[in-house]
């Protein structure tokens, strides 16, 4: 068999299984000792790697997406956190055995003919689906057993979040290329105009001489409205900062990706069918949960988030300079509150703005 079939049926299954587990396939142990180095870039990086020293283990967790999601949503204590890391580093490990297995029988099987490469990859397929399925779910159930019966409306909602990333991975087929292209951590901040809710353009690169804050949102999303009051409680501290809210589709609309919490608190969204729908919605939004900082409105298309890979619900700090120093998975208050002080105790007094921004910003 050609050498070129030979390797595109090779690749074809280490999609699938990508699209099967939660996440892109597996790095080296997550919590290898201090001797492991990687430059492997996940989707969610927080940081652009750096090849001249190696990664804390706080600097991988902040780069998987699946640790991102749980710590988010859930919030687990202390000892739950480290339950969950030793799960997930054998959890991983499982499924690098999949991986590895499925390498290993179709190198043995390269000498076959095409009818029989035919016949071994659709099994393969077969067995590698149950097999990570099998895995999946044993991973999910083992945490939600760590779970305290306070955090089980949590622990659904970030379930729900895991199980969507497979789905999301096939339905958007550009996601990959997306993911490669979105700005890390020490790129500058790519460019874009939108619209306020009062009809103001916003221009990013305008902005430039301030630190910004850009988060992605939408009223539909459970995370983000749970991190409203603690990024109002920053704002307030920090008003030599310009935050925008990029306002983009919906994250569980109620005729999509249903999330139980939104139906119990009453929040029942449809998807947008124009930009008049996102910009009555994105109004709503504000005022229910009184958002204090500009809002932005992203287009039909959402080319801002795309470009950013924004939705559900990342963060984005941006420098004066117009380059982004901390890129999080989902939106975090803490870490954006850590990152401005340092930002703050690095830059001059003279280079403070000086003129501060309104704490109400008009929207």
């Amino acid at each position: 068999m050609r050498g070129r079939d030979f390797g595109s049926i090779v690749m074809g299954l280490m999609v699938l299984a990508g699209m099967l587990a939660f996440a892109d396939p597996p790095p080296d142990d997550l919590l290898a000792g201090p001797e492991f180095e990687t430059t492997d870039a996940q989707p969610g990086d927080t940081a652009t790697p750096d090849v001249s020293r190696e990664m804390t283990i706080e600097e991988r967790i902040e780069q998987d997406v699946v640790l991102q999601t749980i710590r988010a949503v859930v919030e687990p204590s202390a000892m739950q956190w480290g339950e969950i890391l030793q799960l997930y580093q054998q959890f991983r490990r499982e499924q690098r055995q999949v991986f590895t297995g499925v390498r290993d029988r179709m190198e043995q099987a390269a000498d076959e003919d095409r009818a029989a490469q035919r016949r071994l990859r659709r099994e393969i397929m077969r067995e590698t689906r149950e097999v990570l399925n099998t895995i999946n779910a044993e991973f999910l159930a083992s945490c939600k057993a760590l779970m305290a019966p306070t955090q089980d409306d949590a622990w659904e909602e970030c379930a729900a979040q895991l199980e969507l990333m497979p789905a999301r991975l096939r339905r958007d087929r550009d996601r990959a290329s997306r993911v490669d292209q979105a700005p890390m951590a020490g790129e500058t901040a790519p460019d874009f105009t939108l619209t306020t809710l009062n009809g103001e353009a916003v221009t990013l690169s305008a902005l430039r001489g301030r630190t910004v804050v850009l988060e992605f949102g939408s009223y539909t999303c459970p995370i983000f409205r749970g991190k409203v009051r603690d990024f109002d409680a920053l704002r307030a501290e920090r008003t030599d900062v310009e935050w925008l809210l990029i306002y983009t589709r919906e994250a569980h609309p109620s005729n999509g990706n249903i999330s139980r919490r939104n139906v119990r608190e009453g929040i029942e969204i449809p998807r947008h069918r124009t930009m008049v729908d996102r910009q009555q919605v994105a109004r709503e939004c504000a005022d229910a949960l009184d958002l204090s900082m500009r809002i932005v409105v992203d287009d039909m298309r959402n080319q801002v988030a795309r470009r950013y890979d924004g939705a559900p619900n990342r963060c984005f700090v941006i420098n004066a300079d117009g380059v982004i120093v901390s890129k999080q998975i989902w939106s975090d208050p803490a870490r954006t509150g850590a990152v401005l002080d340092e930002l703050a105790a690095a830059a001059p007094a003279a280079t403070q703005p000086a003129t501060q921004p309104s704490s109400q910003p008009t929207r």
